[in-house]
């Protein structure tokens, strides 16, 4: 079937997403914090990127994670 997304729920977790980034940088703790360092990806790096970018990197380094057990482990 298809997806009936809304452009606005799109943007919100955007945004979230890029909140949630800038407080585990500001904090460097936290699950999201966690989160980035259990993908491989650079927090640092992420911060430099776009919006959209950000959200490639992070969509493909999850597209990686090839169970539930590498990511818990």
């Amino acid at each position: 079937g298809s997806f009936n997304i809304e452009a606005e729920d799109v943007n919100e977790g955007l945004k979230n997403m890029v909140e949630r980034l800038g407080e585990a940088s500001l904090e460097g703790q936290g699950a999201t914090f966690d989160a980035i360092k259990k993908l491989g990806l650079n927090l640092k790096e992420l911060e430099s990127l776009s919006t959209e970018d950000k959200f490639i990197a992070i969509s493909d380094a999850l597209s990686k994670v090839e169970s539930t057990a590498d990511w818990r482990g």
